[in-house]
């Protein structure tokens, strides 16, 4: 598969005895995780294709491509899902880089904010995780 920022690839959710998940991703080797809920599931299964495509990133080798879903061999109870995954944001998780970002702001508040030694960083930071609700 050509390299892009967004891929999308099946997944198999497999109810356990205990209510969660086992969740696969059958194109993709070594892409296997689990979770306590569905929508973790998701989550889960959007964090594990990032890691293998990250390494394949790295590898300098192409995507897999996905499998047809008339391919699958589905057990009673299990679900297919499409899982959406956007590998920029995936592969920033891997090994966190940071970029440097012109701001304007004006000048008193530079001044004020410079006296009371702030991290301009850290609080553009701060703001932007706010502002996008990440923990």
């Amino acid at each position: 598969m050509k390299k892009q920022d967004s891929v999308s690839y099946l997944a198999i959710f497999s109810k356990e005895s205990d209510g969660g998940y086992s969740i696969d991703v059958p194109a993709i080797d070594g892409a296997y995780t689990c979770s306590d809920t569905f929508e973790e599931g998701v989550r889960y299964a959007q964090e594990v294709i990032g890691l293998c495509l990250y390494d394949e990133e790295n590898e300098k080798t192409e995507y897999p491509d996905d499998i047809d879903m008339d391919e699958l061999d589905l057990e009673e109870g299990d679900l297919a899902v499409y899982v959406n995954v956007y590998l920029p944001y995936q592969f920033s998780l891997v090994k966190e880089v940071y970029k440097n970002k012109m701001v304007t702001l004006p000048t008193w508040l530079e001044a004020l904010a410079k006296n009371k030694n702030i991290n301009f960083s850290r609080v553009l930071t701060e703001g932007l995780k706010k502002e996008l609700d990440i923990k």
